[in-house]
C-alpha cells in the first residue's frame, strides 16, 4: 500500500510540476503581448496552440480582448488618416462601445466642426472680397473724378 501511495505522489508530483511549466509558460507569452501592448503593437498575440485546457482558455481570451481593442483603435487611425488627407467625410467605420464609442462620436464631431468652420472661413473670405471689389470700384470712381477735376484745374488755369 505505501508503494502504492508514493506511485500516485510522484505522478502527482509529475503533474504538478507540468501545470508548473505550463503556468511559466503562459506567463511568459502573456508577459510578451503586454510588452508588446505597452509598445504600441497591438497585432501581437498569444500562442494558444502550445497549450491545452485552462491555459489555452486565458490565452484565448487574452487574444480575444487585445483583439477588441485592436479594431476600434485601427478604425480611428484609418479616420484620422483621411482626415489627414483633408477628407472632411472621414468617420471611425464600425459599430464600438464604451470608451470607443465616445472616440467614435469625438471623431464625428471633430469633422463636423472643422467642415463648419471652414465653411464660415470661405464665407468670410467672400464677403472680403466683395467688400474688396467694391474698394476697387469707389477708388476707381475716385480716380477718375480726381483725373476729371484735375482737366477742369487746368483748363482753368490755361
Amino acid at each position: 500500500a505505501l508503494g502504492a501511495l508514493v506511485g500516485e505522489l510522484q505522478v502527482t508530483a509529475r503533474d504538478f510540476a507540468d501545470a508548473r511549466g505550463q503556468l511559466a509558460a503562459v506567463l511568459d507569452d502573456a508577459a510578451r503581448v503586454a510588452e508588446a501592448i505597452r509598445r504600441g503593437d497591438l497585432a501581437t498575440r498569444a500562442d494558444a496552440t502550445r497549450f491545452r485546457g485552462v491555459y489555452a482558455r486565458l490565452l484565448e481570451t487574452l487574444d480575444r480582448a487585445l483583439a477588441a481593442v485592436d479594431a476600434p483603435v485601427r478604425a480611428a487611425a484609418a479616420a484620422l488618416d483621411r482626415l489627414a488627407a483633408r477628407d472632411l467625410t472621414a468617420t471611425v467605420d464600425g459599430a464600438h462601445a464604451g470608451d470607443f464609442a465616445r472616440i467614435q462620436g469625438a471623431m464625428r464631431d471633430a469633422t463636423t466642426a472643422i467642415a463648419t468652420s471652414l465653411a464660415q472661413a470661405g464665407s468670410a473670405a467672400e464677403e472680403v472680397d466683395r467688400a474688396a471689389q467694391a474698394v476697387a470700384a469707389a477708388a476707381q470712381a475716385v480716380a477718375v473724378g480726381a483725373a476729371e477735376q484735375g482737366d477742369v484745374v487746368a483748363r482753368a488755369r490755361a
